[in-house]
């Protein structure tokens, strides 16, 4: 008979075995368990595959089917807008002249095929992705789509306003420069940034942006400008501000070249400056007057035999 002790023993190792049978079983059953998880995980997912695959055909066949309609119309438009000579008329009308300093340059028979054709691709590429069930991308698509309109709106907006200002600007610059003042180029680049600067904030309303600060710094500037030169004239510059002035006169009175005589000297105008006149006398030697003396001061014209008052 064994002993009391060795019973215990025996005891505990059948109940440790029947512990690790039941551990055993028990790991069984969590690797099966696991074993089912990813077979059915395989399964759905070779399922959603081929639900998936017709659709993703379907895609690119529509995806396809775009390109080519769009090679197509690219090609035919471009022939379009070639025959009808769109790049004389935009160049004739200074359309173009507006683009390019918007930094567009080529040829538009080119360009406005290509954007054509972006946009059905674009358009083709939604399709395919309602087709594969893209929704994010078709979201996202169709955002652009709806923003399009409105850059359309502010980019025409911002070429009429390059016509515009170009117009304004050569009519200024020309009638300044005919009145021969030298600072005709810099007021017409001025009139020219002030009127770019008007269609520049119409057009970032178009597409939503805030222009209120903008608005609120051009006010700033322009009356801060327009104090400067009131403060400038009307202190600093009041002088030259009256020799400017004259320039207008002295310029419609005198020609470049016109000998006159001043106080007993004999001098020929060799230039006609914005605030000064400059005169060469018989000996070569030079004199620079204010433009309001000569409008002020008694002038003999020497250009004919018979000396006459010229202001």
């Amino acid at each position: 008979m064994p002993s009391e002790e060795e019973a215990k023993k025996l005891i505990d190792l059948e109940n440790a075995q029947a512990l690790g049978q039941e551990q055993l079983e028990a790991g069984k059953e969590q690797l099966n368990s696991i074993l089912d998880k990813v077979q059915e995980a395989f399964v759905a997912q070779g399922e959603q595959l081929l639900e998936f695959f017709p659709k993703l055909v379907i895609a690119i066949i529509i995806l396809v089917i775009g390109i080519l309609i769009a090679k197509v119309l690219r090609g035919v438009s471009t022939k379009i807008l070639q025959g009808i000579k769109i790049d004389n008329l935009m160049e004739s009308t200074g359309i173009q002249g507006a683009l390019s300093k918007m930094g567009i340059t080529g040829s538009l028979a080119v360009n406005i095929p290509k954007f054509v054709s972006f946009f059905i691709i674009i358009f083709m590429v939604k399709a395919a992705a309602d087709a594969a069930e893209f929704d994010d991308a078709s979201n996202f698509i169709q955002t652009i789509f709806a923003f399009t309109p409105k850059l359309i709106t502010a980019f025409l907006i911002m070429v009429i306003g390059m016509f515009v200002g170009d117009i304004i600007q050569t009519t200024v610059f020309n009638t300044l420069d005919a009145k021969g003042l030298d600072y005709a180029k810099s007021v017409s680049k001025i009139v020219f940034a002030l009127v770019f600067i008007v269609f520049l904030t119409v057009s970032l309303s178009q597409v939503g942006i805030e222009t209120e600060l903008l608005k609120s710094t051009v006010k700033i500037l322009l009356v801060g400008v327009s104090l400067a030169i009131a403060l400038a004239l009307g202190l600093g510059l009041k002088e030259h501000a009256g020799n400017i002035v004259a320039a207008v006169y002295v310029r419609d009175i005198y020609r470049q070249g016109v000998a006159i005589d001043i106080d007993g000297d004999a001098l020929k105008i060799v230039g006609i400056g914005p605030v000064t006149t400059k005169l060469q006398k018989e000996n070569g030697d030079f004199v620079i007057l204010p433009n309001s003396a000569l409008v002020t001061t008694k002038v003999k014209g020497r250009a004919s035999q018979n000396p006459h008052i010229l202001g």
